[in-house]
């Protein structure tokens, strides 16, 4: 910068080569006299600044009175999540942390090689400290976001309204629209996954989080005109003996615009046209504030266009003006080719916010709206089959009669189980424990330790599968566990390593092809379970069941085994209606999951069994009678709800109401939360060693709820949220056997390979 300031020195010969003095003795006194602000062209770029100004401040006035209280009324989750919905919002906060720290550092060293506050004379240093104000802004709103996230847990897997998609699908004609991905906001829509919960687009946006997206708006901007100025107008005509480019002045004319592009790859923050209202008052900000410096006696423009002298000042002026036109204009295009491409190509996981204007184009060519509007053609579909039925809520609303409150509601989020249990008083609290106690203690006896590794998995456990498959120990003895637990349990025989017909009987149609078993693997994921199923026992015919889009599944690799037919239903388990999967009617299955979270485990109980037989006289249409066994790892007990739990009959008969249950799935958390590297104690065992339902005779009785949990040992919260992660299991092993079959819950693996280790499995 100093040999741009020495360039520019050298074209205004008759002024002092310091603009903080006066005039030299070479110098012309009309610039800083009278006389120089009443020429012409000093008017003209006046008007030139003053019409744009106007018009900047009533774009701003109206849409105050159209969002208030001083932008589009933006989620404050929109500034601190990512557009991409399998990135932690960490990752954004430590690349805006990194951002800030090293423009810092860039910032730093431009004052010191320019003396001080003599840097900021420079449209450059303005643009690039306000960068780097955007920056750390953004570092605090993300750290606060991410404690949210962690303290909140409401991007969960359950749990979110889709009325935004109920409303395109019928603008764009659709009869019947599967529940959306979105959550909305006032101003804005976020396409976001299915079951993000509410709290998530309830959270407004304070003034410091309003401040934020108008300094990201004006930053970029700015960023873009410092930067193309620099490098196509004023290096091309500096370049030469007496200026040199160095590594200094190249970061400070590119690293902002790069870092802010960054930033917006990766966040969700809305993007409008009416931000390019900040931009130029910014820019007027800047010439004004030059405009007073020259009149307090200064003598020298940082830019040779500012200069009013000239008879071409104002076509100067004007050019400027204009240029911001496109300056803004390539970062709105940037920011919608974002949303355009990447929500194509990478059409599940990536989430773009939409501006309500924009709303109605992006429904045509929204690839995932497409897909769930072609999905609701699917015989199989049918919306909520699996989610539990209103016989169920009245049968059991009055066994419960809970009471009114928020509790009530069918959707629960963490944080409203949370307020729940702290609005308990020590005493409720200590009964509601003792029943879990008494509860755990009379149903959950037989929860067994049952950690098998079938020989027919030798190839996995001793790597000797394809190396281009991913391999994860911890998951593949998992995997391995739970097809060993299947062939102990008499479901899958291991045959030389493979399955053989006889192992499922068969009193379908007599065609060869409809006897061969299948397995169907809901929340498959990349499908990894049924690959190792596929290698070490010869399954013929799978069925995928997930709701996602991934990459690396194993869909590559069990399409190249000639004698095996992969079908992957890209549907929520809530809405599959297994009996109409033409191409699995008259097979017998073997229904699979592993961690199924919440919910999901008791929608895949009813899918695969709530109608068992109901159609078994119907010859030909028998694929709700076909299940032959069942293994599900279960996990996500804290996401668990009311409306969807599979056994609310059997939990109401021993007491436990609804708002018993929602405590009961929030205690589950602390399961999770313990360490495990060496293992911790049945649950069964320790059970009298939970302290904490002596309150009253401890003199805890008058202590806030708060307190008395803060005093609890980690192994007895532990202990406590294992118990109730049993009681939870045991109802839907008791549904398993009301409807006639075989089955068992055990301890698939060791606490130390996973704390989610309970598989229900099952036989018919």
């Amino acid at each position: 910068m100093e040999e741009m300031m020495n360039q520019n020195q050298n074209q205004n010969q008759n002024q002092n080569p310091h603009p903080l003095e006066g005039p030299g003795p070479g110098g012309s006194s009309s610039s800083i006299g009278l006389e120089y602000w009443v020429q012409w062209q000093v008017l003209v770029c006046a008007l030139i600044l003053i019409l744009p100004s106007v018009v900047a401040v009533r774009i701003l006035i109206r849409e105050l009175h159209r969002h208030p209280p001083l932008i589009t009324s933006t989620s404050s989750c929109d500034l601190w999540l990512p557009c991409w919905t399998n990135l932690h919002p960490l990752w954004l906060l430590f690349f805006r942390a990194f951002a800030f720290a090293s423009m810092s550092f860039i910032l730093y060293r431009v004052v010191i090689v320019l003396g001080g506050p003599f840097a900021f004379y420079f449209y450059t240093q303005w643009t690039f400290a306000l960068v780097t104000l955007y920056f750390a802004l953004a570092t605090v709103v993300s750290a606060r976001g991410c404690w949210r996230y962690s303290k909140n847990s409401f991007l969960g897997d359950k749990g979110e309204s889709n009325e935004f998609l109920k409303k395109g699908s019928k603008a764009s004609g659709s009869k019947s629209t599967p529940s959306s991905a979105t959550g909305t906001t006032k101003g804005t829509t976020k396409f976001q996954s299915r079951y993000t919960q509410q709290e998530a687009t309830e959270w407004k946006a304070d003034f410091l989080e309003h401040l934020l997206q108008a300094i990201y708006q004006t930053c970029a901007g700015a960023s873009m005109l410092a930067d193309v100025v620099f490098w196509c107008l004023l290096l091309p005509f500096l370049l030469g003996d007496k200026f040199q480019l160095t590594l200094l002045i190249g970061s400070i004319h590119s690293v902002n615009a790069i870092f802010l592009m960054l930033d917006s790859a990766l966040n969700s923050q809305p993007f409008s046209w009416y931000g390019l209202a900040y931009f130029v008052l910014w820019s007027i900000s800047y010439v004004v504030f030059q405009w007073i410096l020259h009149a307090c006696g200064f003598t020298w423009w940082p830019y040779p266009f500012l200069e009013l002298s000239t008879p071409s000042a104002p076509l100067w002026y004007l050019a400027l003006g204009l240029v911001h036109l496109p300056c803004y204009g390539i970062y709105v295009l940037l920011v919608k080719a974002k949303g355009s491409i990447f929500s194509g190509i990478f059409p599940y996981a990536f989430a773009s916010t939409v501006l309500e204007e924009n709303l109605e184009g992006h429904l045509k060519r929204c690839p995932l709206l497409k897909h769930i509007q072609s999905l609701s053609l699917q015989p199989f579909y049918q919306k909520g089959i699996n989610a539990g039925t209103s016989e169920e809520e009245e049968n059991t609303v009055s066994l419960n009669n809970p009471s009114s409150g928020p509790l009530g509601s069918n959707s629960i989020t963490s944080e409203m189980k949370r307020n729940a249990v702290y609005s308990m008083t020590s005493t409720q609290l200590s009964k509601l424990i003792s029943k879990i106690q008494s509860v755990h203690a009379s149903i959950c006896k037989d929860i067994q330790d049952s950690f098998k590794i079938p020989e027919a998995c030798g190839v996995w456990i001793n790597r000797e599968v394809d190396g281009k498959l991913p391999y994860q120990e911890k998951h593949v003895l998992q995997q391995a566990s739970i097809l060993g637990n299947l062939e102990e349990f008499g479901v899958l025989k291991n045959t030389d390593g493979h399955m053989s017909r006889g192992d499922f009987p068969s009193d379908g149609p007599t065609v060869d092809d409809a006897c061969v078993p299948a397995v169907v693997e809901f929340g498959a994921g990349r499908g990894y379970l049924t690959q190792m199923l596929a290698d070490c026992y010869g399954i013929k015919k799978v069925f995928l069941v997930e709701r996602k889009s991934y990459k690396l599944k194993a869909d590559r690799s069990l399409r190249q085994k000639d004698s095996l037919i992969l079908e992957r239903l890209r549907i929520d388990i809530e809405d599959l209606n297994l009996n109409a999967v033409e191409s699995l009617q008259g097979i017998p299955y073997l229904a699979t999951g592993k961690h199924l979270c919440g919910p999901a485990t008791d929608m895949t109980l009813r899918c695969c069994l709530a109608k068992k037989c109901t159609q078994c006289n119907v010859a030909g249409h028998r694929a709700g009678c076909n299940l032959r066994g069942l293994a599900i790892a279960t996990c996500c007990h804290h996401l668990c709800q009311w409306k969807h739990y599979i056994n609310k009959r059997y939990l109401s008969n021993l007491g436990i109401t609804r708002q018993d249950f929602h405590a009961i799935t929030w205690f589950t958390s602390w399961a999770v939360d313990a360490d495990h590297s060496s293992g911790l104690p049945g649950s069964v065992d320790v059970a009298s060693d939970l302290q904490i339902i002596g309150m009253e005779e401890g003199g805890k009785v008058g202590l806030a709820v708060e307190d008395v949990l803060r005093e609890i040992k980690a192994v007895e919260r532990a202990v406590l949220g294992f118990m109730c992660k049993d009681v939870i299991d045991m109802g839907r092993l008791m549904w398993i056997k009301e409807h006639g079959l075989e089955a068992h819950l055990v301890k698939y693996v060791p606490y130390s390979i996973s704390p989610e280790n309970h598989l229900l499995i099952a036989k018919g």
